[in-house]
Protein backbone atom coordinates (compact mmCIF):
# COMPACT_ATOMS: atom_id res chain seq x y z
CA UNK A 1 0.00 0.00 0.00
CA UNK A 2 1.42 3.38 -0.74
CA UNK A 3 1.59 6.07 2.01
CA UNK A 4 1.54 9.80 0.84
CA UNK A 5 3.85 11.99 2.45
CA UNK A 6 0.72 13.82 4.41
CA UNK A 7 -0.19 10.28 5.98
CA UNK A 8 3.49 9.96 6.79
CA UNK A 9 3.67 12.88 8.70
CA UNK A 10 0.29 12.41 10.27
CA UNK A 11 1.67 8.76 11.72
CA UNK A 12 5.09 10.43 12.51
CA UNK A 13 3.32 13.25 14.66
CA UNK A 14 1.16 10.84 16.36
CA UNK A 15 4.06 7.94 17.44
CA UNK A 16 6.09 11.36 18.49
CA UNK A 17 2.63 12.64 20.72
CA UNK A 18 1.68 9.35 22.11
CA UNK A 19 5.88 8.62 22.89
CA UNK A 20 5.83 12.37 24.52
CA UNK A 21 2.86 11.71 26.47
CA UNK A 22 3.99 8.34 27.62
CA UNK A 23 7.58 10.14 29.01
CA UNK A 24 5.36 12.61 30.70
CA UNK A 25 3.30 10.17 32.36
CA UNK A 26 6.32 8.16 33.52
CA UNK A 27 7.84 11.47 34.94
CA UNK A 28 4.77 12.16 36.61
CA UNK A 29 4.33 8.85 38.51
CA UNK A 30 7.81 9.01 39.50
CA UNK A 31 7.15 12.11 41.21
CA UNK A 32 4.11 11.33 42.70
CA UNK A 33 5.90 8.40 43.93
CA UNK A 34 9.19 10.54 45.43
CA UNK A 35 6.46 12.87 46.85
CA UNK A 36 5.15 9.62 48.64
CA UNK A 37 8.69 9.28 50.28
CA UNK A 38 9.73 10.88 53.42
CA UNK A 39 13.15 9.39 54.05
CA UNK A 40 15.27 12.49 52.79
CA UNK A 41 17.20 14.20 55.43
CA UNK A 42 18.86 17.22 54.24
CA UNK A 43 21.62 19.16 57.00
CA UNK A 44 21.67 22.32 55.19
CA UNK A 45 25.20 23.73 56.80
CA UNK A 46 25.41 27.74 55.47
CA UNK A 47 28.03 30.00 54.37
CA UNK A 48 27.58 32.94 56.23
CA UNK A 49 29.85 35.06 53.51
CA UNK A 50 28.91 36.86 50.33
CA UNK A 51 31.96 37.18 48.03
CA UNK A 52 31.96 40.08 45.75
CA UNK A 53 32.98 40.26 42.59
CA UNK A 54 32.66 43.27 40.46
CA UNK A 55 33.14 42.00 36.43
CA UNK A 56 33.33 45.50 35.14
CA UNK A 57 36.46 46.32 37.38
CA UNK A 58 38.26 42.94 36.14
CA UNK A 59 37.75 43.72 32.43
CA UNK A 60 39.03 47.32 33.48
CA UNK A 61 41.85 46.61 35.55
CA UNK A 62 42.97 43.01 35.38
CA UNK A 63 45.94 44.07 38.28
CA UNK A 64 43.40 45.56 40.23
CA UNK A 65 44.91 43.33 43.17
CA UNK A 66 48.20 44.87 42.92
CA UNK A 67 47.03 48.39 43.26
CA UNK A 68 46.87 50.65 46.33
CA UNK A 69 44.11 50.39 48.93
CA UNK A 70 42.94 53.96 47.94
CA UNK A 71 42.88 53.56 44.62
CA UNK A 72 41.29 50.41 44.71
CA UNK A 73 38.72 51.90 46.81
CA UNK A 74 38.36 54.83 44.44
CA UNK A 75 37.72 52.50 41.62
CA UNK A 76 35.40 50.49 43.20
CA UNK A 77 33.07 53.09 44.45
CA UNK A 78 33.22 54.86 40.84
CA UNK A 79 32.54 51.31 39.06
CA UNK A 80 29.87 50.14 41.99
CA UNK A 81 26.37 50.20 41.57
CA UNK A 82 24.39 47.21 43.53
CA UNK A 83 27.10 45.28 45.40
CA UNK A 84 26.73 47.55 48.48
CA UNK A 85 23.45 49.04 48.52
CA UNK A 86 22.59 46.23 51.07
CA UNK A 87 24.58 44.64 54.09
CA UNK A 88 26.18 41.12 54.02
CA UNK A 89 24.14 40.35 57.02
CA UNK A 90 20.23 41.36 55.33
CA UNK A 91 21.42 39.96 52.07
CA UNK A 92 21.93 36.40 54.06
CA UNK A 93 19.07 36.27 55.70
CA UNK A 94 17.36 36.61 52.76
CA UNK A 95 18.79 33.95 50.83
CA UNK A 96 18.20 31.47 53.58
CA UNK A 97 15.18 32.27 54.55
CA UNK A 98 13.37 32.00 51.50
CA UNK A 99 15.28 28.33 50.57
CA UNK A 100 14.60 27.09 53.81
CA UNK A 101 10.41 28.31 53.65
CA UNK A 102 10.57 26.93 50.32
CA UNK A 103 12.09 23.74 50.93
CA UNK A 104 9.47 23.16 54.20
CA UNK A 105 6.90 23.03 51.11
CA UNK A 106 8.79 19.39 50.15
CA UNK A 107 8.64 15.91 51.13
CA UNK A 108 12.27 16.57 52.07
CA UNK A 109 12.99 16.99 56.05
CA UNK A 110 15.53 19.76 56.01
CA UNK A 111 17.59 20.48 59.35
CA UNK A 112 19.53 24.09 59.94
CA UNK A 113 22.54 23.96 62.12
CA UNK A 114 21.35 24.73 65.25
CA UNK A 115 19.35 21.44 64.72
CA UNK A 116 22.14 19.23 63.76
CA UNK A 117 21.32 17.25 67.38
CA UNK A 118 18.10 16.06 65.82
CA UNK A 119 19.78 15.64 62.48
CA UNK A 120 19.63 11.63 61.55
CA UNK A 121 22.94 10.61 60.45
CA UNK A 122 22.88 6.89 60.24
CA UNK A 123 19.63 6.71 58.24
CA UNK A 124 19.86 5.24 54.46
CA UNK A 125 18.95 8.68 52.68
CA UNK A 126 20.35 11.51 54.88
CA UNK A 127 22.67 13.64 53.30
CA UNK A 128 25.00 16.77 54.27
CA UNK A 129 24.61 20.18 52.05
CA UNK A 130 27.73 22.45 52.48
CA UNK A 131 27.31 25.78 51.31
CA UNK A 132 30.90 26.41 50.35
CA UNK A 133 30.29 29.58 48.55
CA UNK A 134 27.90 32.54 48.04
CA UNK A 135 28.66 35.31 45.62
CA UNK A 136 27.40 38.19 44.16
CA UNK A 137 28.22 39.53 40.73
CA UNK A 138 27.79 42.94 39.43
CA UNK A 139 28.61 42.41 35.38
CA UNK A 140 27.58 43.93 32.27
CA UNK A 141 26.56 41.89 28.77
CA UNK A 142 25.26 42.68 25.48
CA UNK A 143 21.83 41.76 24.35
CA UNK A 144 21.86 41.03 20.63
CA UNK A 145 19.03 42.33 18.16
CA UNK A 146 19.09 41.38 14.55
CA UNK A 147 17.08 41.59 12.09
CA UNK A 148 16.88 39.50 8.41
CA UNK A 149 16.87 41.81 5.10
CA UNK A 150 17.00 38.90 2.91
CA UNK A 151 19.19 35.63 2.68
CA UNK A 152 22.35 36.84 2.75
CA UNK A 153 22.03 40.41 4.61
CA UNK A 154 20.88 41.08 7.85
CA UNK A 155 21.09 43.96 10.59
CA UNK A 156 22.77 43.65 14.05
CA UNK A 157 22.75 45.72 17.13
CA UNK A 158 23.47 45.02 20.91
CA UNK A 159 22.81 46.80 23.49
CA UNK A 160 24.67 47.18 26.75
CA UNK A 161 22.83 46.12 29.97
CA UNK A 162 23.63 46.02 33.53
CA UNK A 163 23.17 42.33 34.86
CA UNK A 164 23.37 40.76 38.88
CA UNK A 165 24.23 37.06 39.57
CA UNK A 166 23.85 35.12 42.92
CA UNK A 167 25.95 32.25 42.64
CA UNK A 168 26.58 29.57 44.76
CA UNK A 169 28.76 26.02 45.68
CA UNK A 170 27.56 23.15 47.58
CA UNK A 171 29.14 20.48 49.08
CA UNK A 172 26.63 17.35 48.75
CA UNK A 173 27.91 14.12 50.88
CA UNK A 174 26.33 11.15 52.46
CA UNK A 175 26.11 11.81 55.59
CA UNK A 176 26.81 7.83 56.62
CA UNK A 177 29.20 7.24 53.67
CA UNK A 178 32.89 7.87 53.35
CA UNK A 179 32.75 8.69 49.68
CA UNK A 180 33.91 12.21 48.31
CA UNK A 181 31.54 15.21 48.82
CA UNK A 182 30.39 16.11 45.25
CA UNK A 183 30.65 20.13 44.19
CA UNK A 184 27.34 21.51 42.69
CA UNK A 185 26.70 25.16 41.85
CA UNK A 186 23.81 27.08 40.25
CA UNK A 187 23.11 30.77 39.26
CA UNK A 188 20.24 33.11 39.26
CA UNK A 189 20.59 36.08 37.16
CA UNK A 190 18.62 39.31 36.79
CA UNK A 191 19.27 41.70 34.57
CA UNK A 192 17.69 45.51 33.01
CA UNK A 193 15.10 44.57 30.18
CA UNK A 194 15.37 45.83 26.80
CA UNK A 195 12.66 45.98 24.21
CA UNK A 196 14.06 47.04 20.93
CA UNK A 197 13.51 46.70 17.25
CA UNK A 198 14.23 47.69 13.98
CA UNK A 199 12.20 49.62 11.66
CA UNK A 200 12.32 51.37 8.43
CA UNK A 201 12.29 55.16 8.03
CA UNK A 202 10.81 57.14 5.14
CA UNK A 203 13.37 57.81 3.61
CA UNK A 204 14.08 53.89 3.18
CA UNK A 205 17.07 54.12 5.89
CA UNK A 206 16.61 51.09 8.32
CA UNK A 207 17.02 52.40 12.38
CA UNK A 208 17.37 51.16 15.69
CA UNK A 209 14.77 51.93 18.79
CA UNK A 210 14.57 50.26 22.11
CA UNK A 211 13.32 51.08 26.04
CA UNK A 212 15.04 49.75 28.70
CA UNK A 213 13.57 49.22 32.59
CA UNK A 214 16.65 49.32 34.69
CA UNK A 215 17.30 47.18 37.52
CA UNK A 216 17.85 49.46 40.79
CA UNK A 217 19.80 49.58 43.77
CA UNK A 218 18.04 47.48 46.07
CA UNK A 219 17.91 44.77 43.54
CA UNK A 220 20.62 42.86 45.30
CA UNK A 221 17.71 42.36 48.01
CA UNK A 222 15.45 40.61 45.22
CA UNK A 223 17.60 39.16 43.89
CA UNK A 224 18.86 37.47 47.13
CA UNK A 225 15.13 36.01 47.78
CA UNK A 226 14.65 34.95 43.98
CA UNK A 227 18.10 32.96 44.49
CA UNK A 228 17.07 31.44 47.68
CA UNK A 229 13.51 30.18 46.04
CA UNK A 230 15.72 29.14 42.57
CA UNK A 231 18.15 27.22 44.80
CA UNK A 232 15.57 25.50 46.67
CA UNK A 233 14.03 24.20 43.88
CA UNK A 234 17.12 22.52 42.33
CA UNK A 235 17.51 21.14 45.25
CA UNK A 236 14.37 19.45 45.10
CA UNK A 237 15.06 18.65 41.54
CA UNK A 238 18.08 17.46 42.39
CA UNK A 239 17.23 14.85 44.50
CA UNK A 240 14.14 13.97 42.67
CA UNK A 241 16.59 12.96 39.86
CA UNK A 242 18.60 10.95 42.22
CA UNK A 243 15.26 9.05 43.45
CA UNK A 244 14.30 8.53 39.63
CA UNK A 245 18.02 7.09 38.79
CA UNK A 246 17.06 4.57 41.65
CA UNK A 247 14.13 3.37 39.55
CA UNK A 248 14.57 3.97 35.91
CA UNK A 249 17.69 4.95 34.50
CA UNK A 250 19.01 1.19 35.04
CA UNK A 251 16.76 0.33 32.30
CA UNK A 252 16.36 3.45 30.20
CA UNK A 253 19.57 5.60 30.84
CA UNK A 254 18.79 8.35 28.18
CA UNK A 255 15.70 9.97 30.63
CA UNK A 256 16.03 13.11 30.53
CA UNK A 257 16.77 15.51 33.77
CA UNK A 258 13.60 16.61 34.87
CA UNK A 259 12.05 18.74 37.69
CA UNK A 260 8.65 19.37 39.19
CA UNK A 261 7.89 23.24 40.24
CA UNK A 262 7.56 22.56 44.22
CA UNK A 263 4.58 25.37 44.63
CA UNK A 264 1.76 23.46 43.00
CA UNK A 265 3.39 19.69 41.80
CA UNK A 266 0.81 18.46 39.18
CA UNK A 267 1.01 17.30 35.78
CA UNK A 268 1.23 20.71 34.11
CA UNK A 269 4.40 21.45 36.21
CA UNK A 270 6.65 19.02 34.99
CA UNK A 271 9.50 20.63 33.26
CA UNK A 272 12.99 20.24 30.88
CA UNK A 273 15.04 23.10 33.18
CA UNK A 274 18.23 23.72 30.86
CA UNK A 275 21.25 23.97 32.70
CA UNK A 276 20.76 27.59 33.80
CA UNK A 277 17.75 26.33 35.72
CA UNK A 278 19.63 23.42 37.82
CA UNK A 279 21.85 22.26 40.50
CA UNK A 280 25.22 21.23 37.65
CA UNK A 281 28.22 19.14 39.03
CA UNK A 282 31.76 20.57 39.11
CA UNK A 283 34.41 17.75 38.11
CA UNK A 284 37.20 18.00 40.37
CA UNK A 285 40.75 15.65 40.42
Amino acid sequence: MKINSTQFLYKTLIILLVSSLFSCSTEYLVHKSFKRKNDYNLLIIPNNTVLKTNGKIKELYPNFAQLPEDLQDTIWNAQTVFLDANSDSVLIQRIYSSLFDKLQNTNLKTYTANRESEFPYSAENSYILRVAQLELEEDVSQIPFIYPLNEFEELYKEVEINTLALNIWLEVSKANSQDKALILYAQKTIGDKINGRFYQAFNGEYKFEYSKTEIAEESALILAQQGGFAFAQYIYDYFLNKYEAEILKPRNPSQRYFGYTIETPSFMNLYYPDENQRLIEIKTK
